[in-house]
């Protein structure tokens, strides 16, 4: 049984898909994440990992969008389901001159591990691990790099 310092920490969120939101899962995310303890790195990781997520879902996909956020041992795991198109999102190449197209390199660039899962008929998942640079530095796990 794990101790009450490490137990896990969850929140679940319904939204409208609405981009004016972004900024909200932002605050809700990075206030949760601070109240829990975690490190300052990864809680500036998470907050950008879930905004670019609930972008992408309040941009193509339909309400509600429900964010899933588990904190445990300074470690992430986090879910963004829309219930649009289960078209799976895949990262694109961009030059220069795009304006947006970046988002999954982002999240690539800063979670450990994520994924898209189409969820039964309609929608689907964007679920991502994310865990402190300082325990991916003590335990000498790999880090990605900024591409």
């Amino acid at each position: 049984m794990e101790s009450p310092m490490t137990s896990p920490r969850e929140e679940c969120w319904d939204l409208p898909a609405d981009l004016s939101a972004v900024s909200k899962v932002r605050e809700m995310v990075g206030s949760a994440l601070t109240d829990w303890g975690a490190d300052t790195e990864l809680i500036d990781d998470a907050v950008l990992i879930f905004g670019e997520l609930c972008g992408n879902a309040f941009r193509h996909g339909t309400s509600p969008v429900t964010v899933k956020l588990r904190f445990s041992g300074q470690k992430i795991y986090g879910e963004v389901t829309d219930g649009g198109s289960t078209f799976v999102p895949r990262q694109r190449t961009v030059t220069a001159q795009d304006e947006g197209g970046r988002g999954l390199m982002i999240v690539e660039a800063l979670a450990d591990q994520w994924d898209v899962q189409a969820c039964g008929g309609a929608g689907k998942t964007v679920w991502f691990f994310c865990s402190s640079p300082n325990l991916r530095a003590a335990t000498n796990a790999p880090t990605r790099a900024w591409p």
